[in-house]
């Protein structure tokens, strides 16, 4: 009996975080290139539906491993309830270089701790068009 009260709390986390839709909308609206091939700055447009204000840390992956988190570098570290933010954010080593095979995509990953959520999307960042896509 005492496990089933330590494992209940995990266990509706787990539940609501598979069957319950990410609280952040991600938007790209500016991209900060170095050279044709790296990205130096992402400017994004991040509306929170929740109902508490969140925190969110921003990464780019290329494949399902993680790398280290963005900094912000302009705007808001928290997202109000309901609200929406601008946000500047800056790779850790000053620039993302972007892959070169064809067909690689670039996830924007962004959690937040408090509580625990995931949002990502995936985007497109090429020179004509720095839109999200996912």
């Amino acid at each position: 009996a005492a496990a089933v009260l330590v494992l209940c709390p995990a266990l509706v986390s787990a539940g609501v975080a598979v069957t319950g839709s990410p609280p952040l909308r991600l938007a790209v609206t500016g991209v900060r290139r170095d050279g044709a091939h790296a990205v130096a700055r992402l400017t994004l447009r991040v509306t929170n539906s929740g109902t508490s204000k969140l925190t969110p840390h921003y990464m780019l992956t290329t494949s399902q491993g993680m790398s280290r988190f963005w900094s912000v570098v302009r705007g808001p570290a928290t997202v109000p309830a309901h609200g929406t933010v601008t946000v500047a954010v800056r790779p850790p080593d000053g620039r993302f270089d972007l892959p070169t095979r064809a067909g690689t995509r670039v996830r924007l990953r962004v959690f937040t701790p408090a509580p625990q959520t995931l949002t990502s999307t995936y985007l497109r960042l090429d020179a004509s068009d720095p839109s999200a896509t996912g």
